[in-house]
């Protein structure tokens, strides 16, 4: 799933848009081939992502069930309300109240899961999910203004500069987790990172104008501070989820990923679905090797993720 969300955020959501500054009057018919069958790639995997979002709800809700004692009840049932919601989607058009009690849920989801795995983390692990938590619910907030004008209900909200202290504060979130998680000397999680950065400062260089727009259109980042601070968050935020993913934890790794791999501005539900996947992907890693104690006074440890055979 994580690699499918990865390729269309780069060929449907980026090439898709940003494959036209190929094209000139003297182009050959081959180009624009090659350029179609990428798209089409990438819109074919968008497609697959979004199912596999739904389907990984599914499977999470009844893991967390089953773990109940872990997680607690109030989390399982979140995520099947999300599955319900966005089945419902396909025969009701939601209206405005509908649209704010979606949001409210998607806050109460991202809130559980952070506290159903509190006691598991560090206290940089925590600093890093309450930064995460902070980011995303600048990003609800400012999805909720809509609605609410509609609803009539009119105040003045400072959506957009809600919206750019929510992109500042993950450049913290990614800062933090870094420390919690990301730290290493292996040049094989460094390397590709860092050819990350270097074509950032290269593409800054030769266009400046051009990232924004990029950003923007693919993720939602609209890269209102210094160019300097992306240039290093995105390159950390890169060597953590590597690092997690070949040092046994990389259930928390695509947590993260599927996080930032979303688009912060929520044009489709199936965005949202990838930042509420990603903190559920993160409780469950996070509680892997958690110890817990039965209600006889016998403890039991909680396998780690690559030892535990369970469908998620």
């Amino acid at each position: 799933m994580v690699a499918a969300v990865l390729i269309e955020l780069l060929l449907f959501r980026m090439f898709a848009r940003t494959g036209i500054y190929l094209f000139k009057d003297d182009t050959p018919r081959w180009v624009y081939d090659v350029y179609q069958t990428l798209v089409w790639i990438g819109n074919t995997l968008f497609n697959f992502a979004a199912i596999l979002t739904v389907l990984l709800f599914a499977v999470a809700a009844g893991y967390l069930w089953m773990r109940r004692r872990t997680f607690g009840g109030l989390l399982p049932v979140l995520a099947v309300a999300m599955v319900v919601w966005h089945l419902a989607l396909f025969v009701v058009y939601p209206s405005a109240i509908l649209s704010l009690l979606y949001l409210a849920l998607s806050v109460a989801m991202v809130v559980a899961s952070v506290a159903a795995s509190w006691r598991a983390m560090t206290r940089m692990g925590r600093t890093a999910m309450l930064l995460l938590t902070a980011s995303f619910t600048c990003v609800y907030y400012f999805e909720a203004i809509a609605p609410l004008r509609i609803a009539g209900v009119s105040f003045a909200d400072h959506g957009i500069g809600v919206f750019q202290f929510g992109e500042a504060v993950a450049g913290l979130a990614i800062v933090a987790a870094f420390v919690a998680w990301g730290r290493t000397r292996s040049v094989r999680v460094l390397a590709v990172p860092a050819v990350v950065g270097l074509l950032m400062v290269g593409s800054y260089v030769s266009g400046p104008e051009r990232l924004p727009l990029i950003s923007t259109w693919s993720m939602g980042v609209i890269m209102n501070m210094p160019f300097a601070a992306y240039a290093v968050a995105i390159p950390l935020m890169m060597v953590t989820i590597l690092r997690l993913s070949v040092s046994g934890q990389p259930l928390l790794g695509f947590g993260l990923a599927l996080m930032f791999f979303s688009h912060r501005m929520l044009p489709l539900t199936y965005f949202n679905m990838l930042i509420l996947g990603g903190f559920l992907l993160a409780a469950i890693a996070l509680n892997a090797g958690r110890t817990s104690r039965l209600a006889d006074g016998r403890r039991t440890e909680v396998l780690p993720a690559s030892l535990d055979h369970s469908p998620i």
